[in-house]
């Protein structure tokens, strides 16, 4: 008898120490356990638009062997570079963007990247330079402006904090203007001609910028390279220009819409 006393009073300890978890409390485990679903990326179609101003330095071979002009009248007889007819200029671009995926920077902070379209309008303005040829000759050239229509496409990608990247490739066409020049040959000769006819070619523009947002606007600086087919010469000047080559410091606003 005692000692069956003793096993009912073990049995009855345990039962009155064990206590079950409630339901809410398993449900609460439950949920803890079970990760968090990411948020999906957005689509359709969001507006975006930029804008920079840009300070642009020209280069590469603008003529590879020599600049002849009337047959000899003047002859710079060495390379010449697009840097040496033309010095580094201010320019302006406006983007427009067109995003398929995510919302650029209409939509709150996110780390999806946005991907679209992008159309640009570039405008750049160089002012003539002037060069010497080996017998006192002297080329002082006038201003060359080029505009530019360009499509291609863009990505956005946050960085955290506000932070983001932006990148465009983009293809299209360049309109350079025609540039007259003052040729002073040996003595007192002078006069003018056209150096280069006014051109519609091809041309491609690479960039890439970083920027901080404030909401929907955002500020970026960059760089870009452009690279153009050249001009086309003037009726009396001989020379074998090479793509004109430009590099772009940017600056500039983004706007989410």
């Amino acid at each position: 008898m005692v000692e069956a006393g003793v096993i009912l009073f073990l049995l009855g300890s345990c039962l009155s120490q064990t206590q079950l978890p409630p339901v809410a409390m398993e449900l609460r485990e439950w949920e803890r356990d079970v990760p968090a679903q990411p948020e999906g990326p957005e689509s359709g179609v969001t507006l975006n638009l930029a804008a920079h101003g840009r300070y642009s330095f020209p280069f590469g071979p603008a003529d590879r062997n020599a600049f002849v002009y009337g047959g000899g009248t003047v002859v710079v007889d060495h390379s010449v570079s697009w840097a040496d007819l033309f010095h580094a200029g201010w320019g302006f671009d406006i983007e427009l963007d067109l995003y398929f995926t995510g919302r650029g920077l209409a939509s709150a902070p996110r780390t999806d990247m946005s991907a679209g379209l992008a159309l640009l309008f570039e405008r750049s303005d160089f002012d003539g330079a002037r060069l010497s040829d080996s017998a006192g000759g002297e080329i002082d050239l006038g201003n060359l402006n080029t505009t530019g229509l360009l499509l291609g496409g863009v990505v956005l990608q946050p960085l955290g904090h506000g932070a983001y990247t932006k990148g465009v490739l983009a293809v299209g066409a360049v309109r350079y203007s025609s540039v007259n020049a003052t040729f002073t040959g040996p003595g007192p000769t002078q006069f003018s001609d056209e150096v280069f006819h006014s051109t519609w070619t091809i041309a491609s523009d690479l960039r890439a910028s970083i920027g901080y947002r404030f909401g929907s606007l955002g500020i970026s600086f960059g760089i870009g390279l452009r690279i153009q087919a050249p001009p086309s010469e003037g009726t009396r000047v001989s020379i074998n220009s090479g793509a004109f080559w430009v590099f772009d410091l940017n600056l500039g606003l983004d706007v989410g819409f």
